[in-house]
C-alpha cells in the first residue's frame, strides 16, 4: 500500500499473497456392467494450489455432490483423462455422474452424464431389505447384505446339497453343483434356481 500527498509518497510495510485458481474438468462417457461401471473424467486445468482430491460422485436423482456416492483417486500432479470403478451398484437402474475435482479454493464439477446399469441375467429379488442375486449361468450367488447369515440349497427331493455360513456381503461360488434344479434358501429368501 502507499499514500501520497504534497509532501511526498509513503509506503507502507510490503506483503505477500497467493492467489486461488479453481481446477477444471469435464466428464465422459461411462462403461456400464451390471453392478459396476467405469467412471470417465479429463482435468483440463490443476489451478492453485495443487487438486487434493478427484474422482468421480453419482446418484439416482440427478446432480450428484461429492455428498454422494463417489470415488477419490487422490492428489494429480498432471492434467489428463483418468478413470475410475463405481461399485455397489444396483442392476437396471438409471444412474447420474459427475466428474470433480477438489483443491483449496473449492470443488468444481463437469457436466453430468448418465447411464443405466445392465439387466441382471439372473434372477434378482429383494427380500426384506437382504438383497440376492442368483447368476447360475456364471455358478454364483451374490449375497448384497450383512443382514443374511447362512445360505442353503436344496435338491427337488429335498435334500440339503450345499450350505455356507455367511459373515457379510459376498459372492458364494456354486460350480460344484450339477446342472438341475434346485432351491435356495436364505433367511427367509426362496427360490427356484436351474443350471444348465
Amino acid at each position: 500500500m502507499y499514500a501520497i500527498n504534497s509532501k511526498g509518497t509513503s509506503y507502507g510495510t510490503a506483503a505477500s499473497f497467493t492467489t486461488l485458481k479453481l481446477p477444471v474438468v469435464t466428464t465422459a462417457a461411462v462403461t456400464i456392467l451390471t453392478t459396476t461401471a467405469t467412471g470417465n473424467g479429463d482435468i483440463t486445468d490443476l489451478g492453485s494450489p495443487a487438486l487434493t482430491a478427484y474422482g468421480v460422485c453419482w446418484n439416482t436423482t440427478g446432480t450428484p455432490t461429492v455428498s454422494d456416492s463417489k470415488t477419490d483417486n487422490g492428489t494429480a500432479t498432471e492434467t489428463g483423462a483418468f478413470t475410475t470403478s463405481m461399485t455397489g451398484l444396483s442392476p437396471n437402474t438409471l444412474y447420474y455422474v459427475r466428474a470433480y475435482v477438489t483443491n483449496s479454493a473449492g470443488t468444481v464439477y463437469g457436466d453430468e452424464v448418465n447411464f443405466t446399469t445392465n439387466v441382471a441375467t439372473g434372477l434378482y429379488q429383494s427380500i426384506n431389505n437382504k438383497m440376492i442375486y442368483i447368476n447360475s449361468s456364471r455358478n454364483e450367488i451374490m449375497i448384497n447384505s450383512d443382514k443374511i447369515s447362512a445360505l442353503k440349497i436344496y435338491d427337488m427331493s429335498g435334500s440339503l446339497v450345499f450350505t455356507q455360513e455367511l459373515t457379510g456381503k459376498s459372492v458364494v461360488n456354486i460350480n460344484t453343483l450339477k446342472a438341475g434344479i434346485y432351491i435356495v434358501k436364505a433367511d427367509g429368501f426362496i427360490s427356484k434356481m436351474v443350471i444348465k
